[in-house]
């Protein structure tokens, strides 16, 4: 609704093996040449940097997540009110909003469903999905089948290197994945 929830919503975006540009395209749908006279402030030589989260703290990584996303909160919101009223139009339509709502996705992180129980005002989504992160398999509504019912690390490790494999070729939707619902209420 504000630029603060912009910058909340976007910072806290989980990301994996990403270049900045890469991130500023597909996540925040905005034009990576914007952010070149800020690539010193933010933390990058380059646009075509990966952003780094192995090994780096989680308050640190939000502070440069905040900072990139700052850049472009003003042009996000103003899309995200743009396809506000479409977006709960669906979930209204497709139930979303209604008390107890279970979700099953292919998943990770669960960035769905927590969007969800932020505009639910409230938790309540039980998340079902193929596999989800570590930092998931303590929440007691995040369950990841692949990840929580692997016997060993290994297979785990496995799995998560395959799993844009898994997405993408045997998994995906024929149509790819619905980023937004535009002004218009199409996908």
């Amino acid at each position: 609704k504000n630029i603060e929830d912009v910058i909340n919503i976007f910072s806290s975006t989980k990301v994996r093996d990403v270049t900045l540009k890469e991130f500023i395209v597909n996540k925040l749908e905005c034009d990576p040449l914007n952010i070149i006279p800020h690539l010193k402030d933010v933390g990058f030589k380059s646009i075509e940097d990966k952003i780094k989260t192995f090994g780096t703290s989680k308050k640190v990584f939000k502070q440069k997540m905040k900072k990139i996303v700052e850049v472009y909160a003003l042009e996000i919101l103003v899309k995200m009110n743009l396809e506000r009223p479409n977006v709960l139009q669906y979930l209204e339509e497709s139930g979303v909003l209604q008390e107890r709502v279970a979700m099953c996705d292919i998943g990770y992180f669960g960035t769905v469903q927590r969007m969800v129980e932020s505009l639910r005002g409230k938790e309540g989504v039980c998340g079902f999905y193929l596999m989800t992160d570590f930092h998931s398999k303590q929440k007691t509504n995040i369950f990841g089948f692949l990840y929580h019912q692997a016997p060993k690390f290994y297979f785990r490790i496995f799995i998560t290197h395959i799993a844009r494999l898994l997405e993408g070729l045997l998994l995906g939707a024929p149509h790819g994945t619905v980023l937004n619902y535009n002004a218009e209420g199409k996908p």
